[in-house]
């Protein structure tokens, strides 16, 4: 079908990140947490491999979001989508190839093969973070991770969209009583760090009440981004449970996982 959109975590925590979204035409990468050698695994999962990606879209420069870049692009030569501060953050980013390096801004919209891609800035403790919305067609997925703090504009950036990836990095209670330094909870709690699970059932509430959810409410919604230390995925799958409970559909509720793939969701 010319309007397919389909997607899979490949990987989500603290650790590594890594999604794929595609179209019958595209095989978009989003971020690249993950080593060459076991994002290979994964793709293999879905009887993929690495060299059909069509290019891979840096977030931001954190560690568990760009691990595996520089392999990937130069090994494979990946076309690379950044923010241009991003790319002038990490040594490693400005070792490939400018001919191979594609920047956009921070608030932009633009195309890889047949998917139109929408970026927007988010609350991190990053250079820059960028939030996407990825459309083919009429369809379109949303991915909403570290992001420490949200307003009615980000809200507005993923309503109506089919399917929603977004972060329940921490419960509360666990996150104050859990081993982590001072300065990290703080960090981890604050406007640059990550969203707790409260937050996300407040966000989804709230974006359930919005009227363009009413006219296109999701299909699938998953949590990510879970903590190792300071959540546990029964609580994340709670928070985005307890998100939804009063909208008017019924999505499909997932758990991002760090230690593997998972499915493919097929928006049809």
């Amino acid at each position: 079908m010319s309007n397919l959109l389909a997607f899979s975590c490949l990987a989500s925590g603290s650790k590594a990140n890594s999604y794929l979204v595609r179209s019958e035409k595209t095989n978009l990468l989003i971020d690249c947490g993950l080593s060459v050698r076991e994002l290979g695994k994964r793709l293999l999962f879905h009887e993929f491999n690495i060299s059909q990606l069509t290019a891979v879209i840096v977030t931001h420069e954190h560690e568990d979001h760009i691990a595996g870049i520089k392999t990937l692009c130069l090994k494979h030569q990946i076309p690379l989508y950044v923010t241009e501060p991003v790319f002038e953050s990490d040594s490693r980013l400005q070792c490939i190839s400018l001919h191979q390096v594609f920047f956009f801004s921070s608030e932009s919209s633009f195309e890889i093969g047949d998917l139109s891609i929408e970026t927007f800035n988010v609350s991190h403790d990053a250079v820059q973070t960028v939030g996407l919305r990825i459309w083919n067609s009429n369809k379109s997925i949303s991915i909403l991770t570290d992001i420490g703090e949200y307003d009615d504009t980000i809200i507005e950036r993923v309503c109506g969209a089919d399917a929603l990836v977004i972060e329940a990095n921490h419960d509360q209670e666990k996150l104050w009583a859990c081993a982590y330094p001072w300065y990290l909870k703080k960090r981890i709690a604050g406007a640059g760090g990550h969203l707790g699970n409260h937050h996300t059932t407040e966000f989804l509430k709230k974006l359930c009440k919005k009227k363009n959810y009413l006219n296109s409410p999701l299909k699938f919604l998953g949590a990510a981004h879970i903590s190792d230390n300071s959540n546990t995925h029964e609580l994340a799958y709670n928070a985005i449970e307890a998100g939804v409970e009063e909208s008017i559909s019924a999505p499909k509720l997932f758990v991002a996982r760090q230690d593997k793939a998972s499915e493919m969701f097929i928006i049809s």
